[in-house]
């Protein structure tokens, strides 16, 4: 197995079936719930006014940050779901119509 190919498996493995003890997938894992949960709450303070007009600028930052990041989460799980073995083709473009992966595109 090529370097790529383990590197591949291992992106594979924390984004997408974590073994039990694996402490990166978890915090990983950890790390976008939390982003996920921050997202709404920003989008819920955003709507305030007053907040709005004092930190408009650092929420839609935070906004960008966070779609930079759930972009590239999306991304490595597409360029990663080959280290099953599907077909490089076929398997991405089957595994991008799992209804998973179809919200996680539908919110970036």
């Amino acid at each position: 197995m090529s370097g790529l190919e383990r590197m591949r498996l291992r992106v594979f493995t924390v984004l997408e079936q974590a073994q039990e003890g694996d402490r990166l997938s978890q915090v990983v894992d950890l790390s976008l719930i939390a982003l996920i949960v921050a997202n709404g709450v920003v989008v819920v303070v955003e709507s305030v006014p007053a907040v709005h007009a004092a930190i408009g600028p650092v929420l839609m930052a935070f906004e960008a940050v966070s779609i930079a990041i759930f972009t590239l989460e999306y991304v490595l799980r597409v360029w990663s779901c080959t280290a099953t073995g599907i077909s490089p083709l076929r398997g991405r473009l089957r595994y991008m119509l799992r209804p998973l992966l179809l919200v996680d595109l539908a919110a970036i």
